[in-house]
């Protein structure tokens, strides 16, 4: 099957393959007339054509992580990364211990600040919001 360049089987999609599985054997002489669509062989050919889905599907995934720009896996990445003389840390949000000194304009027992309140300060002249 190898030798017949007409035969296509490097698709992602199942009924490409199973197609093209199919116009092979049919140009295949000694089982010219057989019918492909109602019979045993239909099931053996949904059996080839998933399994070479399958493997098409596990090359393009793997070929995908061989290289950094194409690549999803995180450890994927971080080898490619070390190739660089790159050694990549995880990813760590900033702290910060902050004072907050609110004067309200009433006395209230308890004061709650919303989420994603901004705060803003002043370092060195330059005004900061957080």
């Amino acid at each position: 099957m190898a030798a017949n360049s007409a035969t296509s089987v490097v698709s992602l999609d199942f009924t490409t393959i199973k197609d093209n599985l199919i116009n092979y054997l049919r140009s295949n002489s000694s089982i010219k007339d057989y019918d492909y669509e109602g019979s045993n062989i239909n099931t053996v050919l949904d059996v080839l054509s998933y399994n070479t889905y399958l493997n098409n599907f596990y090359i393009n995934m793997l070929a995908n992580e061989m290289f950094l720009d194409t690549a999803q896996i995180k450890d994927s990445i971080i080898s490619h990364a070390k190739e660089l003389n790159y050694v990549p840390r995880s990813v760590q949000s900033s702290k910060a211990i902050v004072n907050v000194k609110v004067i309200p304009t009433n006395s209230p027992g308890s004061i709650t600040l919303n989420k994603w309140t901004k705060f803003s300060t002043s370092i060195d002249g330059v005004t900061k919001t957080f």
